[in-house]
């Protein structure tokens, strides 16, 4: 009896380290083909949102109270001259966090924005990224844009019947990413 449960308990103990060890190559292996896809699909994002740019810098921010925003890129054309600005932002939705990144163009009008990662509810709030919700946005330069059920102002857009809370999110998050924009470029002008 005693043998039997030293067989099971080795049996286990080595096939747990072959496992173990499987798993460990196969992520050595498939840890630089991912994060080069991600790369890839990062900047076809970024150029999807500022189609001008052919290279983007990240911009320092020295703004640090405005809340979600985690990365600003300035997008620059082949001349070397500024097109615009794509923010990455993580609004707290629904299902969590959505990472968004948010197009500007050179005079801060929003040119659209591309969910990245989003746990929203299935048919309502992933809503939020289809061309319906997102069409609404284009273009737009007064911020900061309200979100509301039946929009009467120029600055209101209606929210997604069903998903107000992705709706509020997403706006939340274009809306932090316009005040960045707006302060980096106060700052430039500030500096000129």
């Amino acid at each position: 009896m005693f043998k039997s449960v030293i067989k099971q308990a080795l049996f286990l103990f080595t096939t747990t380290v072959i496992i173990a060890a499987l798993l460990g190559v196969v992520h050595y292996v498939t840890e630089e083909p991912i994060q080069a896809q991600l790369e890839k699909e990062l900047l076809l994002a970024k150029q999807i949102l500022l189609p001008s740019a052919t290279t983007f810098e990240t911009v320092d921010i020295t703004k640090d109270n405005v809340p979600s925003v985690k990365m600003v890129e300035r997008g620059l054309d082949i001349s070397g001259s500024k097109v615009g600005y794509v923010v990455t932002v993580t609004p707290k939705g629904y299902g969590g966090e959505i990472l968004i990144m948010v197009g500007f163009d050179a005079s801060i009008s929003l040119t659209s924005y591309r969910i990245l990662k989003s746990n929203e509810t299935p048919g309502l709030g992933d809503m939020a990224a289809k061309p319906e919700f997102t069409s609404r946005f284009e273009g737009w330069s007064g911020f900061p844009i309200d979100i509301v059920k039946n929009p009467a102002k120029e600055t209101e857009v209606q929210a997604i019947t069903g998903a107000t809370i992705t709706s509020k999110a997403m706006v939340q998050g274009i809306n932090n990413a316009a005040e960045i924009v707006t302060f980096i470029e106060e700052e430039n002008n500030e500096q000129s």
